[in-house]
């Protein structure tokens, strides 16, 4: 009798990781679930919360199963009581049915970037995202050779299979992150087996990214790439002395500017005109109007936009074109929870990165989780990216816990079987 053929664990991991990350750049499962909903007539929003709960539910039950360093619970501890704080604004909500969902979805998602930072080294992790924003990206690109409707914009922008040129473009940004990274750590190593495929993936992924002709996720690559050189200029090096202190001026940086920005962008509306930002400052603007007016608790996990509470009546057809969001994680955050939330959200940041320089000496590409956290922290100053089913998300959580944790495999061993009785 043939004996059954066993897949490696880690191999099904590596896959589901995949799979996963695929799936939570959501262009893939709405494009499914809209084509179904013109033709069979259907509610799109449960299915869609469905089919991205059941993706990211067997990372919760891996993640049940790791065991975690001491030296993590304080990070993982600050990260747990930012979503316990939007989980009770849940009680004051102006829309309390759908910020609970959203809740949910927000921890589903945070759940999954923790799995990925415990099981999963920052190479291993850099290959199962280049290779999901591969398959967005090669399958974007054959939709627009094929010329399937919707898979370019009415100005000649890509959308692929995604469903604006702000959803394929993070994939591109993303995919030349992952690329540029590898292909710097197989250089170092002096590897001359992968760079030819490595440098066809980043050309790949830089030609979707200017395609789409979307400036956000492609700023944000560069400027998580460059802070990656720094974190392991500080990390080690003749410079480390100097890259340190630039590496502390970035963290400040991080933390707090995009908070003043978000504030003088209601008072100096033009300010963002010259970089190009176009009208997400009216969006802002009322976004600060309705964190003032609730400021200490806010108005519930992404309820404002979704009620006439918040929004004006007369207006309502305009947010529906904008969509149900601020167009910036951090105006998100402060009309979700209020002040705690955005309190608990730049502590729990802030305290993660800190800690990266003294982790990631030693440790192969270790730089690159900072690098892809402040990726994920630039583009949300202009986009809901910190929400939950977002791939961003779970990809920020993973890049801030990463170096917290030891690297590779630390799954809990099966308990013991009792001794038979004598």
């Amino acid at each position: 009798m043939t004996a059954p053929v066993r897949v490696p664990s880690a191999l099904v991991e590596k896959a589901y990781a995949v799979v996963a990350l695929f799936a939570l750049t959501q262009g893939p499962v709405l494009r499914i679930w809209w084509s179904r909903a013109a033709v069979e007539g259907i509610p799109v929003r449960a299915p869609v919360v469905a089919t991205y709960a059941l993706v990211q539910l067997p990372a919760l039950v891996l993640l049940g199963r790791t065991v975690v360093p001491s030296g993590a619970r304080r990070v993982l501890g600050l990260m747990a009581a930012w979503l316990a704080w939007t989980a009770a604004s849940v009680a004051w909500s102006i829309y309390g049915a759908h910020s609970v969902v959203e809740v949910m979805s927000l921890v589903l998602t945070c759940a999954l970037g923790l799995w990925l930072a415990s099981r999963f080294d920052a190479v291993e992790l850099m290959e199962a995202l280049l290779v999901a924003m591969t398959a967005g990206a090669v399958a974007s690109v054959a939709s627009m050779v094929a010329g399937l409707d919707g898979a370019v914009g009415p100005k000649g922008e890509w959308i692929g299979i995604y469903y604006n040129r702000n959803s394929l473009a993070p994939v591109a940004a993303l995919g030349a992150f992952a690329s540029a990274a590898l292909l710097a750590d197989a250089w170092r190593r002096g590897d001359r087996r992968r760079p030819g495929v490595l440098v066809a993936c980043t050309v790949l992924h830089l030609v979707v990214a200017l395609g789409t002709r979307s400036e956000t996720t492609v700023a944000a690559c560069i400027i998580g790439l460059a802070v990656a050189l720094l974190v392991r200029g500080a990390a080690s090096g003749a410079a480390r002395g100097l890259a340190g202190r630039a590496w502390t001026a970035v963290l400040w940086a991080v933390v707090v500017l995009p908070w003043v920005l978000a504030l003088l962008a209601r008072w100096f509306g033009r300010f963002t005109r010259p970089f190009g930002i176009g009208g997400r400052e009216n969006l802002w603007m009322a976004s600060v109007d309705g964190f003032l007016e609730r400021p200490w608790f806010g108005w519930g996990w992404m309820a404002a936009w979704e009620s006439l509470t918040f929004f004006p009546r007369e207006l309502w057809l305009w947010r529906e074109r904008t969509g149900p969001w601020s167009h910036s994680s951090y105006y998100d955050i402060a009309l979700g929870g209020g002040v705690v939330a955005v309190a608990l959200f730049a502590v729990f940041v802030a305290t993660a990165l800190r800690g990266h320089r003294e982790r990631v000496a030693d440790r192969r590409l270790g730089s690159i989780y900072a690098g892809l956290a402040v990726f994920v922290l630039a583009a949300a100053t202009q986009e809901s990216f910190v929400i939950g089913n977002h791939v961003l998300l779970a990809l920020m959580v993973a890049g801030l816990t990463g170096p917290w944790f030891a690297g590779g495999a630390r799954t809990a061993p099966p308990a013991a079987a009792a001794p038979a009785p004598r």
